[in-house]
């Protein structure tokens, strides 16, 4: 019963796994991988004999891994990215690649082969995206984009209050002739209407 269990839940993931991934691509493109990664599976066991098509499922949440890194999947009860999952299944797929025999070594190539024609170029921009983010932040203290922007504090014309006094404070800007002389100019609420 446990097995089945497992089985079901299983099941149920590589279904959340397969949706998101159609929805991402395509569902022509994310045919063509599981038929593709198929058929070169089939054609791999009449070559050498049977071998197991869990590296298949292996190179589809590697996939998932890459489109979705931070997709949070809890385990018990604690939270964890995929992408560290996706880590930890890609150390274990070049594991079973070296103490494998043929027939799973000639099934995991297969596996990245199809993860690489498919998922590429979406490999490539993460890790280039993620070295450039390094490189900025250990050059100096540039903004990376990541995390909230800070805001700017604006500050009434007429009475000086500003946002940092008091972040509810509502602001409006005006630009007539007559008082702003066409520049843009912040006024609080209370005197946006009569300044």
């Amino acid at each position: 019963m446990p097995g089945l269990l497992w089985t079901g839940i299983g099941l149920w993931f590589l279904h959340t796994l397969g949706t998101s991934l159609a929805a991402q691509w395509g569902t022509f493109r994310f045919d063509l991988f599981c038929f593709a990664g198929a058929l070169a599976t089939f054609g791999i066991a009449f070559l050498v004999g049977p071998v197991s098509g869990q590296w298949l499922a292996t190179a589809l949440f590697l996939a998932f891994a890459a489109e979705f890194p931070e997709y949070e999947v809890l385990l018990l009860i604690l939270p964890v990215k995929v992408k560290y999952l996706g880590g930890l299944s890609g150390a274990f797929m070049i594991y079973s690649f070296i103490t494998g025999d043929l027939g799973e070594r000639g099934a995991i190539a297969i596996a990245v082969a199809d993860l690489l024609v498919f998922c590429g170029g979406t490999l490539r921009d993460r890790l280039r995206g993620a070295s450039r983010s390094v490189a900025r932040s250990r050059s100096s203290q540039v903004d990376t984009g990541f995390g909230p922007v800070p805001r700017k504090t604006k500050v009434c014309a007429k009475c000086g209050r500003s946002s940092a006094d008091d972040p509810s404070l509502e602001f409006r800007v005006c630009d007539c002739q007559e008082k702003c002389g066409g520049k843009l100019t912040e006024y609080c609420i209370d005197h946006a209407r009569n300044h």
